[in-house]
C-alpha cells in the first residue's frame, strides 16, 4: 500500500536518527547501500562530500537519499547537450536507498520526485540529475528509465552504468503523489 507523504518526515541526516537497522535486502548492491547509510552516510557528510537526506516514519529511517555536486562534460558523450561551458552542472544521486518492508510501495518514486523537485527549485543552476548504477541491477535500471533516465555510454564503466535526466528537457517530471 502507498504511503501517505504527510506522514513522512524528511530532513538531513543527524545522529540522532536511528539508521542501525536500516536494510535494503541481500544483493551485493542492496547491502552497499545499507552499509552506506549505516557506515559512511553521517561523515562524509561532516566532511562536506554529500549531503544525506532520510525519509522518516513514526522514527523509523524507511528511505533515504544521498546528494553531491558533480558536473558534465559534453564532449564526453553524444547524448549530453552541448553548451557554450565546457562542464554541464548536476546533482548526483550518490545512493538512494528504501528500507525493504517498504519496497514496492512508491516509496523510491517519491523520494525520487522529491530529489527532482530540490533540484529544480535550488537557487543554483542545475541542469542534470546523475547517477551511476551496477549494470546488473536490471530493477534500478528500469527504475530510473521510467523517469527519463538515459545512459551516458562515454562515462559508464565496467559493471557501472552511468545514467543522466535532463531537467530541463521536455516532458513530465514524477511528482509526489
Amino acid at each position: 500500500m502507498p504511503i501517505d507523504p504527510k506522514d513522512i518526515e524528511i530532513s538531513v541526516i543527524t545522529t540522532d536518527v536511528d539508521i542501525s537497522d536500516f536494510e535494503c535486502g541481500d544483493r551485493e548492491w542492496e547491502s552497499e547501500i545499507a552499509d552506506f547509510l549505516r557506515e559512511n552516510a553521517f561523515a562524509e557528510q561532516s566532511i562536506g562530500l554529500n549531503k544525506t537526506w532520510v525519509f522518516v516514519k513514526e522514527a523509523e529511517c524507511i528511505a533515504y537519499v544521498s546528494l553531491l555536486a558533480s558536473s558534465l562534460e559534453p564532449e564526453k558523450d553524444d547524448a549530453i547537450p552541448s553548451f557554450d561551458y565546457p562542464n554541464a552542472p548536476c546533482v548526483m544521486i550518490g545512493r538512494l536507498g528504501v528500507k525493504t518492508q517498504y519496497q514496492g510501495d512508491k516509496l523510491g518514486r517519491m523520494v525520487l520526485a522529491w530529489v527532482i523537485q530540490q533540484a529544480s527549485d535550488w537557487p543554483i543552476g542545475v541542469r542534470f540529475l546523475t547517477l551511476q548504477v551496477d549494470s546488473k541491477n536490471k530493477r534500478a535500471r528500469g527504475f530510473y528509465e521510467k523517469f527519463q533516465f538515459q545512459r551516458i555510454q562515454g562515462l559508464s564503466k565496467g559493471s557501472d552504468r552511468f545514467m543522466m535526466l535532463d531537467l530541463y528537457a521536455p516532458g513530465e517530471s514524477p511528482t509526489i503523489e
